[in-house]
């Protein structure tokens, strides 16, 4: 049923139904299963911080982390490290990018390094943002290792750039897919 439902919300939020994608994925948590369960929160966490709905976007978030999945746990860790981060609660955002460093997610650990060292350049510590920076330079990542490469390069910026402050799932054309695009899942495992 989970999986089910995930590809229908997928559906729903490529159509631009938000309330259809948002009652699918939440369908799918209702059906524990542990792949399909944290995949949806993920998914309707995105969905949810896409309405402004922050606060339920940070739960759905919490449980796709607790769940402790190899890929979706790690994704939502670097979601809530970047929601947190961006309403200046960077101690409390440290402690998510950690654990989506510490997962190894080739993706997930490669872009909350590079985010965790954006944001603590940021807050003036050029020390924790080049620690964090080299973490993600020495990721194999293509995209999140060039470029904290580039920015180790560079001398610091005083302020994150819109792109810089792109969230973790939204990373359809690069390596690491949102949870609400991932192709829709092939059905039940036996």
């Amino acid at each position: 049923m989970a999986w089910a439902a995930i590809g229908l919300g997928n559906l729903y939020a490529k159509l631009g139904d938000t309330a259809a994608a948002r009652n699918a994925f939440q369908a799918a948590i209702e059906h524990p299963h542990p792949d399909y369960t944290p995949h949806a929160a993920c998914a309707l966490g995105e969905q949810l911080s896409q309405l402004a709905d922050i606060s339920s976007a940070q739960q759905a978030w919490q449980l796709a982390e607790d769940s402790a999945h190899p890929r979706w746990s790690a994704v939502a860790a670097c979601e809530l490290g970047m929601l947190l981060a961006g309403r200046g609660q960077l101690d409390a955002a440290r402690a998510h990018y950690q654990r989506a460093i510490e997962s190894g997610h080739p993706d997930a650990a490669a872009h909350a390094a590079l985010s965790l060292g954006l944001h603590l350049a940021d807050a003036g510590d050029t020390a924790g943002a080049q620690a964090a920076l080299r973490i993600a330079a020495r990721s194999g990542n293509p995209q999140y290792g060039r470029e904290a490469r580039r920015r180790l390069r560079s001398p610091p910026k005083p302020r994150l750039s819109g792109a810089d402050r792109g969230r973790c799932g939204r990373c359809e054309a690069q390596p690491m897919r949102s949870a609400s695009e991932t192709m829709i899942p092939s059905g039940p495992r036996t």
